[in-house]
């Protein structure tokens, strides 16, 4: 009885671990890798891959390669793949040679990153994909959401000189007893819940500061400092389409 169930056991455990390899080999422009998509939850992709720690996931291919997930606030954000398993309709894959050209396929070479950059919108947010390559040939492909608005879009709430008065006085008062001065507004497109701004002055001592990005919530006539830093701000507090609307990057 105990060697069947082991037997059993291993059987679903075989079962398990081919259901989750045999995703799709598609990558659907731009938005999707497998069965791994932007702007889907990480209860989607533990579905498909299986349950993971923090905020990457990455899964081993059988063909070679993987396939990494990151998440921001539990929905994806950046997906990146050094496997030959996935391709584009059009044959965009992993081990293919391009052209020696400026542009391609709606991608601009980017000499410095050796790197075809292509700028699109899923879901009405700023998304850009890479194919990063070596002599010419695609070594890793990666789409993510990134700081920037979509074609065409203005806020429908523009910041007034009110608002950004409000702004630098919140920001003032969280620095103290640092000097500084808030600049470079942004606004999010649907709404003025989430702005931004870039914040430059001096600390207590009279030494320059680095700049920060800083991110601000706007609630009745009060706006409050969310956060500031130089990297990663905001990520884990502020929806990702608001987010890169005002010009902030999480990594991935």
């Amino acid at each position: 009885m105990r060697l069947l169930a082991v037997l059993v056991a291993a059987a679903a455990l075989a079962g398990s671990a081919l259901a989750r390899s045999a995703d799709s080999t598609k990558i659907v422009p731009w938005h999707q890798i497998g069965d791994a998509g932007l702007n889907t939850s990480r209860a989607a992709v533990v579905t498909h891959y299986g349950k993971f720690k923090g905020d990457l996931g990455v899964f081993k291919q059988a063909e070679g390669g993987e396939l990494d997930v990151n998440l921001a606030r539990n929905v994806v954000i950046n997906l990146s793949e050094d496997s030959p398993r996935y391709r584009t309709p059009d044959g965009i894959r992993v081990g293919l040679k391009t052209p020696a050209a400026a542009h391609w396929k709606g991608f601009t070479f980017i000499k410095d990153f050796q790197s075809w950059q292509r700028a699109v919108c899923f879901a009405g947010i700023h998304t850009l994909v890479n194919l990063d390559t070596e002599n010419r040939v695609i070594r890793r492909i990666g789409i993510a959401f990134a700081a920037g608005v979509c074609p065409g879009l203005k806020p429908k709430q523009p910041l007034t000189a009110a608002d950004k008065a409000v702004i630098n006085a919140a920001a003032r008062k969280a620095a103290k007893p640092a000097t500084v001065t808030a600049s470079q507004f942004k606004v999010a497109i649907d709404s003025k819940e989430w702005a931004s701004a870039i914040i430059t002055g001096k600390d207590a001592h009279g030494i320059t500061l680095q700049p920060g990005f800083a991110v601000f919530h706007h609630a009745g006539k009060a706006w409050a400092l969310v956060e500031v830093g130089t990297a990663g701000v905001g990520c884990d507090k502020v929806p990702i389409k608001p987010l890169t609307q005002i010009g902030g990057n999480c990594p991935g």
